[in-house]
């Protein structure tokens, strides 16, 4: 239950992906998007720039930048997901996926690695 909750620090297998947003399309709608694929795939924990991300975060954008929880996310934002490597990057790279709605947009490139281990920190308060 801790762990769902993100109140304990996390590792093992996942994926990282770093989003380049030159142009600053990318919405906290499609940040959320991208999340919930890799949720429906099997990611344990999630992080977004270093920042757990739970079932209650909240994303918004405004004049330009995107914020999760209130905080502004800075560019280029780094996704960190817990599961099987070899099935979130399936997933994200499916063709007309996530990946490549993301990328439809002007100055926005995905780069995705797998990692044998990645460490996610608890969630911290405001």
């Amino acid at each position: 239950m801790r762990v769902l909750l993100g109140l304990d620090t996390v590792a093992g297998p996942g994926i990282s992906i770093l989003i380049k947003d030159k142009n600053r399309y990318l919405t906290g709608f499609d940040i959320r998007q991208l999340l919930e694929e890799l949720r429906a795939s099997g990611a344990l924990s999630l992080s977004i720039d270093g920042k757990r991300v739970v079932a209650k975060s909240s994303f918004a954008r405004h004049n330009g930048s995107v914020y999760m929880d209130g905080r502004r996310l800075r560019v280029p934002y780094k996704v960190s997901a817990l599961g099987k490597p070899d099935i979130l990057y399936q997933s994200i790279t499916l063709p007309r996926g996530i990946k490549d709605r993301l990328s439809h947009f002007a100055g926005v490139h995905l780069k995705i690695d797998k990692s044998e281990r990645l460490v996610l920190p608890p969630v911290t308060k405001r």
